[in-house]
């Protein structure tokens, strides 16, 4: 016979403590776990907002760990802002005399580009399988809860705006995730809330131009030069050379200042070898082999680590050519002398999140207006 034995109410308080423990948070993007955004979104909790997806690239979620059971979501208020209705703070308001929203919230793993989206919420191009996990009647306690003002607006409130999943989970895939809100059966014209979130445009690189306003190749107006350069960690720093002769070889230099070489001064104009309309801009330091292709054109790509090392690093760039339109005896030519300089931030400033929104009234259409590189700050409980 089997015996079931009794487990003391101590016993069980004690595991459900252990089972507690073991949830993990991950938010959204990561780099804003502690710290505010930029932008206030009311996208679908306030003012005559309806649907609200949202989809975020791979490359926002490094650290959630594939095969994770994702349960719950969770949102918190906009801290750097003054109501644009009254002249301060208030807590996030409702009208009690309207009924509460219904609302759904649905969740998908996401395959597709981040930046080329269909505005149709779920085309086939936009490779996302969206799945019902939460569906009810807002709860003014847990879902959409009355919010004071922060203390500090550089602090982050918490996720104080929760979404336990009262259908099903999202087993993570290890890809891009979708989050989709909905709300039905009435218009959300009252319940009013700024949630923090993120809005973001390219940033700046860096640039590739002339050391000075005489740096040019020769002969004059031949082997020219120009290039681009990247943030840390966001691309290559891509050099150009054009007006060269076709199918020949040619070095591109790196050089690390324009002042001396080998004891030489800088600029070093050639005459002394017959070559008076070509000069050395840089220290010819450290050769990158290339070829020119039948209309004399070459390109050389250089990596730039994502490291902070490399924020704002200034080098020099010169390349020699087998060209012997200067001096046939010589057999060789030089290019423009330009300063590459790597851009200000590491990585590309973008979020990598885009959002697909529909207004009032039209929670139910399959397809909204896109909006790029912005979206909620939210957290994943898993």
């Amino acid at each position: 016979m089997i015996r079931v034995r009794h487990v003391a109410l101590p016993v069980l308080a004690f595991l459900s403590t252990i089972v507690a423990a073991q949830t993990s948070t991950f938010v959204v993007p990561t780099g804003y776990a502690t710290k505010p955004g930029n932008s206030m979104e009311q996208q679908v909790f306030g003012f005559d907002q309806s649907r609200y997806a949202q989809y975020v690239d791979k490359s926002e979620l490094t650290g959630l760990p594939s095969v994770s059971s994702i349960k719950e979501i969770r949102y918190r208020r906009e801290e750097h802002r003054l109501d644009k209705i009254y002249s301060s703070y208030e807590p996030m308001r409702r009208n009690s005399a309207r009924p509460l929203p219904n609302w759904q919230i649905r969740v998908g793993n996401f395959a597709g580009d981040y930046a080329h989206l269909n505005p149709q919420y779920e085309h086939s191009t936009n490779k996302v399988s969206m799945t019902t996990v939460f569906a009810a009647q807002l709860n003014t306690t847990t879902n959409n809860p009355q919010l004071s003002a922060p203390p500090n607006p550089a602090v982050p409130a918490p996720f104080a705006m929760k979404f336990p999943f009262n259908v099903t989970t999202l087993l993570y895939s290890g890809g891009g995730i979708c989050v989709d809100h909905k709300v039905y059966a009435t218009r959300n014209y009252s319940h009013i809330y700024f949630v923090d979130s993120i809005v973001s445009t390219p940033a700046k690189g860096g640039d590739v131009s002339l050391i000075s306003s005489s740096s040019y190749g020769c002969p004059p107006n031949m082997n020219r030069l120009y290039g681009s350069a990247p943030n840390p960690g966001a691309g290559s720093v891509k050099l150009h050379l054009f007006g060269a002769p076709k199918s020949t070889g040619a070095i591109a230099y790196l050089g690390g200042n324009t002042s001396t070489w080998n004891g030489a001064p800088l600029p070093l104009n050639l005459g002394f070898m017959g070559m008076s309309s070509c000069s050395i801009y840089t220290d010819l330091s450290f050769p990158i082999f290339a070829q020119t292709d039948l209309a004399g054109l070459s390109t050389v790509t250089i990596p730039v680590p994502g490291s902070a090392t490399y924020v704002g690093a200034t080098v020099y760039n010169q390349w020699a050519i087998l060209d012997p339109r200067v001096n046939p005896s010589m057999g060789f030519a030089l290019s423009d002398g330009v300063r590459i300089k790597i851009g200000p931030q590491v990585g590309s400033g973008l979020l990598r999140s885009s959002v697909i929104s529909a207004l009032g009234g039209q929670s139910r259409s399959t397809a909204g207006y896109l909006q790029l590189n912005r979206g909620a700050v939210f957290q994943l409980i898993y």
